[in-house]
């Protein structure tokens, strides 16, 4: 039972004796039942006054949903998204140039070559081979920028293919003048082995 309904019981309860104390003759009997059914009557409006404030008092509204994510399609590689909060933005030609990986990996990517012109970009990777790298060749490119009307860019993502996988690669710029190399890799073979995921950090 919960304690609003208690009250309310305990209220119609004390009404109840005034009912009884009436009809007795003693008079400080009935002074009795009077002053209970007082305090039933007050009990019972306080736990009424007590339900309509929980009806009536405002709610609270639900936050607001992120901005839609905008995607161009066609022939424009240039992807127009929402600029998340703290997202570094420079100019296309910060990618371009050599790149080093800063830990020479055992496996993995070992160097990039990112070469722009105007809005087009290219990618070049080489991963770690032995007794070279192994060349991955050039991707084209898409840059991302924060809105439609400026040519910073965020990011920029190309997708590298094999006979038997599909990788995809997202450059970041990061700090003190270095690049974020995230990759998304899947086999395509019908192996039946998992995908996975590789992050890199790369210097001129």
């Amino acid at each position: 039972m919960s304690l609003e309904n208690f009250f309310v019981i305990a209220g119609c309860l004390l009404l109840g004796l005034l009912v009884i104390g009436r009809s007795v003759r003693d008079h400080r009997r009935l002074i009795i039942a009077t002053l209970y059914a007082v305090l039933g009557v007050g009990i019972v409006a306080g736990v009424v006054g007590l339900r309509r404030w929980h009806r009536e008092r405002p709610r609270g509204t639900a936050p607001e949903l992120a901005s839609e994510v905008r995607v161009s399609t066609g022939a424009d590689l240039r992807h127009r998204v929402t600029a998340p909060a703290k997202v570094a933005v420079v100019s296309l030609s910060f990618f371009s140039g050599t790149w080093k990986n800063v830990k020479m990996p055992v496996r993995g990517l070992t160097k990039l070559r990112v070469r722009t012109q105007g809005e087009s970009v290219w990618v070049h990777a080489l991963e770690k081979c032995h007794p070279t790298d192994c060349d991955w060749g050039e991707a084209a490119g898409s840059a991302v920028t924060p809105s439609d009307t400026t040519a910073d860019v965020q990011k920029v993502t190309a997708t590298f293919q094999t006979s038997f996988t599909e990788t995809t690669m997202t450059l970041t710029p990061a700090e003190e003048n270095t690049l974020d190399a995230d990759t998304q890799t899947r086999f395509t073979d019908n192996s039946g082995r998992s995908s996975y995921s590789a992050t890199y950090t790369f210097r001129h």
